[in-house]
């Protein structure tokens, strides 16, 4: 165990701090520290409190934080995006020192109150599916999983959704079928003056009931 030493800093805290920069605390080191207030009646010390830097650091945002468009397929009026960031601290993920948990917010610019969530992430990318058409704002927090604390959000990026235009296939499709009807209507139009003819084609005239031995003529 060291021997105490005095606070490096009294100033950049403010009034009543003490305030140490990263030359002078180590992630995963253990600190102990107590106040000694100086009275006319001698010396008051606190009791000791002891914390793990780990504990209680407060780690810069993520950064660049980017996006993939997917789902390519006609007839959807939503697309799905793919998120993704950098960590802050890459070394000491990486090494297996810090295990962050990621924080997701986004909102439409047409409902701007109107924050969504996605928690508890824990890599650094997110899908969001079925995004209606429209312009939103991404951003991206995360703390270490030993701390309670968040960093700031990050910086944000838009991203404007919209409606797919129809592809050659669809438009191909639409066109062969607009044809198809317009020749139905110009031959049902052009036969139309000659549907007795072809009405008697499909439904010949019954014969009337006739009963042998009987001539016509003599009924009257």
């Amino acid at each position: 165990e060291q021997a105490p030493q005095e606070c490096p800093d009294y100033v950049s805290g403010g009034a009543n701090s003490c305030f140490f920069d990263v030359k002078h605390t180590q992630v995963w080191e253990m600190y102990c520290m107590n106040v000694t207030a100086h009275t006319r009646a001698g010396l008051i010390t606190s009791h000791k409190h002891c914390l793990d830097v780990a504990d209680i650091v407060e780690i810069d945002p993520p950064f660049n934080l980017t996006y993939i468009m997917l789902n390519d397929s006609v007839g959807e009026s939503g697309r799905s995006i793919l998120l993704s960031w950098l960590n802050p601290v890459e070394s000491h993920v990486r090494e297996g020192w810090l295990t962050l948990v990621f924080e997701v917010r986004y909102r439409h610019h047409a409902q701007p109150d109107n924050w969504k969530m996605k928690e508890r992430l824990r890599e650094p990318h997110v899908e969001l599916l079925d995004l209606p058409v429209g312009k939103y704002e991404f951003m991206v927090r995360c703390r270490s999983t030993n701390s309670k604390h968040w960093s700031t959000w990050s910086e944000s990026i838009s991203v404007n959704i919209s409606g797919r235009p129809l592809s050659d296939r669809m438009l191909a499709l639409i066109l062969v079928t607009s044809i198809g009807i317009m020749v139905f209507l110009v031959v049902g139009l052009g036969i139309a003056p000659r549907g007795k003819r072809i009405k008697s084609f499909l439904l010949p005239p019954i014969p009337k009931p006739r009963i042998r031995g009987i001539e016509p003529v003599l009924l009257k």
